[in-house]
């Protein structure tokens, strides 16, 4: 059995400080408490033996040499606390002041030099008027299991003993001494009782039947869970009455919230709104705390009883809602979004409210300390996860002001967030790009390649080219293009006359629809010169029907394609005017050779290959003259 230390060195202490404090003038400071260093060590080994009518109580100690004396404490079997009996100033006490029937139980603390008293020690068991003595389970009021470990006594000639759990000793043996022998009591909960008897050496038994008892408690039960709320929703600083029925006084009842707190103590004492102390019911009028909010929760009920067994949990049948306004959320500064003239971005703390949320909702006005709860929200965000939104079509250079308020699912709402504040920037016209000098490219009468600075406008919209044959290029020109990515800042100009001058402006397109130009850029175009004829190899023939042509290629930047011309004795020269090719080959100016089949055998053929360019100038190769087998 557990008890309390007492400190009363500490307490002697401390009442001569405050003494010390009265008898000067100087004004009180905080007291200093000890240190574990100060006390003295803990009595050990506490052994008590019984003659007759008194007990003799022997210690140890750790350092005997630092205690001063000892104090020797004892309570009754008909009292619970202990109290004073004595001191000593050795580790040996005598005591003779018994009453016949009664059990004695004994602790033991040392007291040092500077009055600073230790714990207690382990507490001891004695009984007068006994030849030997029985105790079940180290004195214990209550055990939760029926096997239990005994403490036996008898003269030093004891052999034999005799145990049974009822005075009868029905089916009960002799069997050979044990000081601690293990037992196993009745069936059934309530109070047990432990008899037993002894034999000498000689076989003599002795006259004196000993007995102790102890309540056996090996089960926990909740026979009944309520609570109060009836489906009435409940708010902060409202009572819930929670009452737990168990079988048994001195356990713990606590309730479970499901999504709530947790481990409710209720009560069994006859306060906090039980009812009647001791009589195994628990309760508690629960006053419903500002930060908690349930949804149709389920309650628990919970109980241990004074041995350590647990009951079964026991949820009620009714459901509890608490409700509580949401916290108010804390809104950042806003930031330019987009073309940062028309558009803000807000963001805000995330809502606590995880069981109800229903939504943020977004107030804005033209002017400061604005009351929200007045207007109407220019927009709701329902996912409480989301916390930040873009406001649109705002005007350029205008400051707004914003507060957010939180709903649940009830309706209530949190008070308004802190108001932030922030401006629009004025509509700029876009930051102008800086054009290149135009660049000829291919054989230079088609293509031109234009390259210009980029633009880092957050607004930027497109880049537009602008293209015309008289210097006078501005957005009411030619539009060659329109590129909306601000990283692309090169474009190719195709399909252009030759020999002809073009001027070329960029434009960049801000969000708001605003432009601005670059410098002008100018070029001339080639002349369209025809290509560059190739070499045409003399034909060799394969067989008596095929021919095989080769040829150079051509390394024109204009390169169409390769157009072959076939003629044979008597025909008229070759004119690509007037005649059909008896192939094209296009595209790939790599690909020269042909096969030409279905010839004449020893029959002399003359070609000629001609080069298209891109413009439709053309060409011709050397004729060739080739023979079949």
């Amino acid at each position: 059995m557990r008890t309390r230390t007492l400190k009363f060195g500490l307490a002697a202490a401390l009442l001569w400080v405050s003494l010390g404090f009265w008898s000067c003038d100087k004004k009180p400071t905080a007291p200093a408490f000890p240190k574990d260093s100060q006390f003295p060590p803990q009595p050990r080994d506490l052994v008590v033996t019984v003659d007759g009518q008194k007990a003799t109580l022997t210690w140890d100690i750790d350092n005997p040499a630092a205690v001063k004396f000892y104090r020797i404490y004892r309570r009754d079997s008909l009292t619970t606390t202990f109290a004073l009996l004595d001191t000593s100033n050795g580790r040996r006490y005598v005591d003779g002041k018994w009453r016949s029937g009664v059990k004695y139980y004994y602790q033991v603390s040392a007291v040092n030099t500077g009055g600073f008293e230790s714990k207690l020690s382990e507490s001891v068991v004695a009984a007068p008027n006994a030849i030997a003595s029985i105790i079940i389970a180290a004195g214990a009021d209550y055990v939760s299991q029926r096997q239990v470990v005994l403490k036996l006594t008898a003269p030093a000639r004891t052999a034999l003993m005799k145990l049974s759990n009822d005075s009868l000793f029905a089916n009960a043996a002799w069997q050979r001494f044990e000081l601690t022998p293990s037992w196993i009591l009745s069936f059934g909960d309530g109070n047990k009782a432990v008899y037993a008897k002894f034999r000498d050496s000689d076989g003599n038994e002795y006259p004196q039947i000993v007995r102790d008892s102890i309540i056996l408690d090996t089960t926990a039960l909740i026979t009944a869970f309520t609570e109060d709320t009836k489906g009435q929703i409940k708010s902060a600083g409202e009572a819930i009455h929670f009452r737990l029925v168990g079988n048994e006084t001195g356990g713990r009842a606590t309730v479970n919230i499901f999504s709530g707190p947790q481990n409710v103590l209720l009560f069994d004492d006859g306060t906090q709104g039980d009812q009647a102390a001791n009589d195994g019911i628990y309760e508690l009028n629960y006053i419903v705390p500002q930060d908690v909010q349930v949804l149709q929760a389920k309650v628990r009920g919970n109980f241990v009883d004074r041995v350590g067994n647990v009951a079964t949990t026991v949820t009620a049948a009714t459901l509890i809602t608490i409700q509580k306004a949401p916290d108010a959320v804390t809104i950042f500064q806003p930031v330019p979004a987009g073309s940062q003239q028309n558009a803000l971005r807000l963001a805000w703390s995330i809502s606590k409210d995880t069981t109800d949320f229903a939504n943020y909702s977004i107030y804005r006005s033209r002017t400061p300390n604005f009351n929200p709860f007045s207007l109407t929200p220019i927009d709701r965000v329902t996912i409480r996860e989301t916390t930040t939104y873009t406001d649109l079509n705002l005007l350029a250079g205008t400051t707004y002001y914003y507060r957010i308020v939180v709903f649940d699912l009830a309706g209530l709402a949190s008070s308004a967030s802190n108001e932030v504040g922030a401006r629009t920037t004025a509509n700029l016209p876009p930051t102008a790009v800086i054009l290149n000098t135009p660049i000829l490219v291919g054989d230079g009468s088609s293509q031109v390649q234009l390259t210009w600075s980029r633009n880092n406008d957050n607004d930027f919209a497109s880049y537009r080219v602008y293209r015309a044959t008289t210097a006078a290029v501005d957005s009411m020109s030619i539009l060659v293009t329109a590129m909306v990515n601000q990283n692309t800042t090169d474009y190719v100009d195709k399909n252009l006359k030759a020999a002809t001058r073009y001027f070329y402006r960029i434009y960049v397109y801000d969000q708001a629809g605003n432009a601005t130009g670059s410098n002008i850029g100018n070029v001339l175009t080639a002349p369209n010169l025809p290509p560059t004829p190739v070499t045409l190899a003399i034909p060799a023939p394969v067989d008596t029907s095929t021919l095989s042509l080769s040829w150079s290629q051509n390394n024109d930047a204009d390169f169409a394609s390769y157009r072959i011309f076939r003629a044979k004795a008597g025909d008229p020269a070759i004119d690509p005017a007037k005649q059909q090719p008896i192939a094209i080959l296009n595209s790939n100016p790599a690909n020269t050779t042909y096969l030409d089949r279905g010839l004449n055998r020893k029959t002399t053929y003359t070609y000629q290959v001609f080069v298209y360019d891109s413009g439709g100038l053309y060409s011709g190769s050397n004729p060739a003259p080739g023979t079949t087998r």
